[in-house]
């Protein structure tokens, strides 16, 4: 939701280094993996699934099974990591 609304290209542009020769914003060093993991999922809905959001969900949804056996289980979580 974030990518389709434009808020992680906003962020993108107005903190991350127009060039290789330009220092980036101090604030881009604590934000950039944020930023890039959300482009990086988006990127894999749209390449992977076709931008079918209700497939990229269920695959990474957890079953009952898979939910009972992880030790660290945070309440609330049904999503497995990438």
């Amino acid at each position: 939701m974030q990518v389709k609304s434009g808020e992680v290209q906003a962020i993108h542009d107005k903190y991350c280094p127009k060039s290789r020769k330009e220092p980036s914003n101090p604030v881009w060093n604590s934000i950039k993996n944020a930023i890039s993991r959300r482009e990086c999922l988006y990127l894999q809905l749209n390449a992977q699934f076709g931008g079918n959001e209700d497939r990229f969900f269920t695959f990474f949804t957890l079953t009952p099974n898979q939910l009972q056996s992880k030790k660290k289980q945070k309440k609330g979580e049904n999503l497995q990591g990438m």
